[in-house]
């Protein structure tokens, strides 16, 4: 069983990646904002991040970038989640140091599939 914290600013997603979270048996913590995204990494050890990027008083790709200055040997997992979908997005959030990205809407079992490949042994 993995930790994930969950970061989205909207209520309604946060509620359906923790179903997701939930439904393959890992425990979760989700906050609403980048602020309180990078509070709870410095507070506890996750085995995965999903981080929307559109978040207030931190970006998804400020808080991959942070996490990936802070300490450049940790090697959380971390999945971006963005309605933003071009290429140059994509590319901009796996150069921050992101390991999967994906747009919305979401589709659940894709979620399902990122998170297991990224907890894989």
């Amino acid at each position: 069983m993995a930790h994930v914290l969950i970061a989205d600013d909207d209520p309604d997603i946060r509620e359906l990646f923790e179903m997701t979270v939930g439904s393959l048996g890992h425990t979760w913590r989700a906050v609403g904002d980048g602020g309180a995204a990078i509070d709870a990494l410095a507070e506890s050890v996750y085995d995965l991040a999903i981080l929307d990027v559109g978040m207030p008083c931190a970006t998804g790709i400020e808080v991959v970038a942070k996490v990936r200055a802070d300490d450049p040997a940790r090697t959380l997992p971390i999945i971006l989640v963005s309605a933003y979908s071009s290429d140059d997005d994509v590319r901009r959030g796996l150069e921050a140091g992101a390991d999967d990205y994906l747009t919305k809407p979401v589709v659940l079992a894709e979620l399902r599939r990122r998170i297991c490949a990224l907890l894989a042994p």
